[in-house]
C-alpha cells in the first residue's frame, strides 16, 4: 500500500476560510498544491471535512496518507471518519508553504489546484 505525504494549513477570518494543501515527494519536491477559498467562516467540523475530502480526492485505490496539519481537530475523534488519512498535528511554523497557499486564497478569493 502506497503512502503519500500532505501538509494542510487552515486559516479563518471573521467571514472567510481558506485551506492550503501541499503533497510532498519522498525527496521533498512538491507534487501537488491546492489553495482553496470559502466565502464564509466554516466551523471546525466543516473545515476538517473539507480538507480531508480534498486530500482523499487526490488518492487512488489502495493509497493512504500521512497528513501534517495545524488543524487541532486532527487530534479529536473526528479523525476516525477518515481512516485513509493518518493525521499528525504539528506547530504552525512547520507548515509555512501550506500557510502561504491558504493566506493567498484569502486574498485572491478563488481556488487553485495544480499537479506537477
Amino acid at each position: 500500500m502506497k503512502r503519500r505525504v500532505f501538509e494542510v494549513n487552515i486559516q479563518r477570518t471573521e467571514n472567510a476560510s481558506a485551506i492550503g494543501i501541499i503533497e510532498w515527494s519522498d525527496d521533498s519536491k512538491q507534487l501537488f498544491i491546492a489553495s482553496l477559498f470559502y466565502d464564509k467562516k466554516l466551523s471546525r467540523s466543516e473545515i476538517f471535512d473539507a480538507w480531508n475530502i480534498a486530500v482523499i480526492n487526490e488518492l487512488d485505490s489502495g493509497e493512504h496518507t500521512l497528513v501534517r496539519t495545524n488543524d487541532i481537530s486532527a487530534r479529536s475523534r473526528r479523525r476516525l471518519k477518515y481512516p485513509r488519512n493518518l493525521m499528525k498535528f504539528v506547530a504552525k511554523g512547520h507548515l509555512m508553504p501550506a500557510k502561504e497557499l491558504a493566506c493567498d486564497a484569502l486574498i485572491r478569493k478563488t481556488n487553485i489546484k495544480e499537479r506537477f
